[in-house]
């Protein structure tokens, strides 16, 4: 009895044309912030929450707003006007939803670079091919569409809060004026917490280094440079710190400004950076994160080896 040898078969491993779709390089870098997007908007825990927890913090700004809409600042004024809550709560806003936004950066932006060296993603990226200027701004831009809901978004529906609860006419239009520079102090804030956490994912090789380095300079490492500024009475050294500088920006912006000296020891009263100081100070962050990004996945690229 003899025993069949089955046929044998070829198998054609050879090289073959690729048949998708090709899109332009151009357009590459939407790919990447559209899929950082979507990835986040997966988990309740990643970006809903927050998102959610910021419409919470308007409602709840919005109620206090309404009930002291007529009550006067301590220590706040604008042109030589003490400021009221109703005024004064839009600009703050952006000092509350900082505490919400910064844990969203955390999840969703301070390890996105480390997590791409870690999982040997660049090799993905650059075999499409995909040039380092295509990554750098499809992560800024899916970082600014998750955070715009909380920094842009969030405050501009506060300030239509304001115009609402305005009653007469010549309050509405005292008013209006807030909306357009809620949106111009929404970018900004929107801009910043999206390309300075993803340049800090840059710094190292593993997400939860670069997620440490991110949450030590945000909670401890500021508050320290703003300590120092105002023991060695250098308040341009207070622009360091990122909360601040905003802060300063954001109260130009509003045409408000603080009225300090009128409680306590003037020696030891924090004392906001100077605008000139807070500028140079957003642009130093946002320049520096820039910059690490484009270097970590030009480093990545030049290996050959996706960062391992």
């Amino acid at each position: 009895m003899s025993i069949e040898t089955p046929a044998a078969q070829i198998h054609d491993l050879g090289y073959k044309r690729y048949l998708g779709t090709r899109r332009p390089q151009r357009t590459r870098f939407w790919i990447i912030a559209r899929t950082a997007a979507r990835m986040s908007w997966r988990g309740f825990w990643r970006s809903k929450v927050w998102v959610l927890l910021g419409a919470v913090a308007v409602v709840v700004m919005g109620a206090i707003m309404q009930v002291t809409q007529s009550e006067i600042v301590e220590g706040l004024v604008s042109g030589g006007v003490a400021v009221t809550w109703a005024d004064a709560m839009v600009p703050m806003s952006f000092t509350f939803l900082w505490w919400v936004v910064i844990w969203s950066t955390i999840i969703n932006g301070a390890g996105v670079v480390a997590s791409d060296v870690k999982m040997g993603a660049f090799e993905v990226y650059f075999s499409r091919p995909v040039r380092p200027v295509d990554y750098t701004l499809g992560k800024v831009l899916g970082a600014v569409m998750i955070t715009a809901p909380i920094l842009l978004f969030a405050p501009v529906a506060l300030s239509i809060w304001r115009v609402a609860i305005a009653g007469d006419t010549s309050g509405i239009l005292h008013a209006l004026p807030i909306c357009a520079q809620t949106v111009v102090a929404g970018i900004l804030y929107t801009v910043v917490f999206s390309v300075v956490p993803i340049g800090v994912s840059a710094l190292a090789s593993r997400p939860l280094y670069s997620i440490l380095i991110w949450v030590g300079y945000e909670f401890f490492g500021g508050g320290i440079l703003s300590l120092i500024a105002m023991v060695a009475h250098v308040p341009a050294l207070g622009a360091l710190n990122l909360q601040n500088a905003l802060a300063t920006i954001t109260r130009r912006i509003f045409g408000q400004t603080m009225s300090l000296g009128h409680t306590g020891n003037a020696d030891f009263q924090p004392v906001p950076p100077p605008l000139w100081a807070a500028i140079a100070g957003v642009m130093l962050f946002v320049g520096a994160a820039l910059f690490l990004v484009i270097w970590r996945v030009r480093r990545a690229q030049k290996s050959g080896l996706g960062g391992g």
